[in-house]
């Protein structure tokens, strides 16, 4: 048998709870915030391309490369300077070790 006349339910809260509430939602917001941040997908532009009917393409393009390849060998170059004599010498004895204690 169906039931009559229930009575609706009271949406009263104690203002701890209502306040706790609004407190863990926006602790949630905050860290979806932060790992949305934090895993980023940064989306390169992509390249347009050169028109067809650029005159002297075809030089544009070489030139395009050769700074490609100008700016690869630098970066190479730069990799090679920073892990060249990068070992911590033994000959050098440093002030701390030095001292008797």
């Amino acid at each position: 048998m169906v039931r009559k006349c229930l009575k609706k339910k009271s949406k009263r809260i104690t203002c701890h709870k209502r306040y706790k509430i609004i407190r863990k939602v926006k602790e949630h917001h905050r860290k979806l915030r932060k790992e949305a941040k934090k895993n980023l997908n940064r989306h390169t532009k992509k390249d347009p391309g050169v028109p067809n009917i650029l005159p002297f393409k075809e030089s544009f393009l070489k030139d395009v490369a050769d700074a490609k390849m100008k700016l690869e060998e630098a970066r190479l170059r730069n990799l090679e300077y920073l892990h060249t004599d990068k070992s911590p010498s033994h000959e050098v004895m440093h002030f701390h070790c030095s001292v008797r204690r």
